[in-house]
């Protein structure tokens, strides 16, 4: 971080050496992450943390569609759940995934629940206070069955379980930097092959006009 903040400090979107050299170091962190978690670099969001990719996965993508279900559990992180209620003045209904005594989700449950008007899930893969792991292979799959758009928050498993999004069933993933003695302040939020999402703030055309 103090060698970046001496030779790379510019903004990255200028055309002056000091911008290219911030450009470089920039797009070549994004290539390492994205090899990391089997993600196409161009599909890497680069955010302030895992706060911010959350937000902007699932207000992003809810301003693309119409209003319908998205479908919490109920041991989901606050920021997932402030972002689901910024959704439900917008007309969106919320309904909660009710979990056992470990934690865990029953899929045949989910199952239920992914008819329309459900549109999108989201889920804490690693929940923060007792460490229940979500199946989310198994959550993915039915997520895709029925068409409906599915968010994981890995902040909490980060470096901790293998990550590798060209064979998880997962349309948007969040993490964080912080978790793993990265520095604090950077997140990122990878996406599928054709999600899209609209910025939360516009302007600047930053993260390939993603944020």
């Amino acid at each position: 971080m103090q060698a970046a903040a001496v030779e790379a400090w510019a903004n990255p979107s200028s055309l002056h050496s000091w911008g290219l050299a911030a450009a470089e170091l920039l797009e070549r962190s994004r290539l390492r992450l994205a090899d990391g978690l089997g993600a196409d670099p161009r599909r890497l969001v680069l955010s302030s943390g895992g706060s911010e990719a959350i937000h902007l996965a699932l207000l992003g993508s809810a301003a693309r569609m119409e209003p319908g279900r998205l479908l919490l559990s109920t041991v989901e992180h606050p920021a997932t759940q402030a972002a689901a209620t910024q959704l439900q003045r917008q007309g969106w209904q919320l309904e909660s995934l009710p979990v056992d005594r470990q934690g865990r989700l029953d899929p045949d449950d989910l199952a239920r629940r992914l008819d329309p008007p459900t549109r999108m899930v989201s889920i804490l893969w690693g929940q923060n206070e007792v460490g229940t792991l979500q199946s989310i292979e198994a959550i993915g799959r039915l997520c895709r069955a029925a068409g409906v758009l599915l968010h994981v928050d890995a902040v909490q498993v980060l470096g901790h379980l293998p990550i590798d999004l060209a064979h998880l069933p997962v349309d948007l993933l969040s993490v964080a930097a912080h978790k793993l003695q990265g520095p604090r302040g950077i997140g990122a939020l990878a996406l599928a092959e054709g999600v899209e999402l609209s910025p939360l703030i516009g302007g600047g055309g930053q993260e390939g006009g993603r944020r």
